[in-house]
């Protein structure tokens, strides 16, 4: 077996699959009734790169705050039937997987809704484990 078939770990949303058009229309309509102010390209960029409670404890008030992270994880769990890996990304993962490979998933997003995409997707099938959002502090990133 080759060294580079030996572990894989791979971000979910935007990577694996096409998520991120819900998700930032998701945050549309979130900052549109809990936060009384537009969602801007600045708060688009913030939003890659902070835990959703950071993210929506800075920009909103406590009281909506806990509201809309409510609302998203039901947007997140809902828009899961509608989100659909990048082409190839099944038969690659299958192809890392049959070649011995240990894969493994994180992502951002909770950790039901991310469960969900990978079931209703196949991925779930070839990924040895998953970690979300709310399994750890904060995901890793360079």
């Amino acid at each position: 077996m080759p060294n580079d078939a030996l572990h894989w770990i791979f971000d979910l949303d935007g990577t694996l699959v096409d998520s991120f058009g819900l998700y930032f229309k998701s945050l549309e309509d979130l900052f549109e009734e809990f936060a009384a102010k537009p969602y801007t390209e600045e708060l688009r960029q913030a939003a890659l790169t902070q835990p959703v409670d950071d993210f929506f404890r800075e920009h909103m008030s406590e009281a909506s705050h806990l509201a809309a992270i409510a609302a998203l994880q039901d947007r997140s769990n809902s828009d899961a039937a509608l989100i659909r890996p990048f082409a190839g990304v099944p038969e690659m993962l299958s192809k890392l997987s049959a070649r011995g490979a240990r894969i493994a998933i994180w992502s951002n997003r909770d950790h039901d809704s991310g469960s969900r995409i990978l079931a209703q997707t196949g991925l779930d099938k070839v990924a040895e484990s998953f970690v979300s959002g709310t399994c750890v502090a904060r995901k890793p990133s360079l």
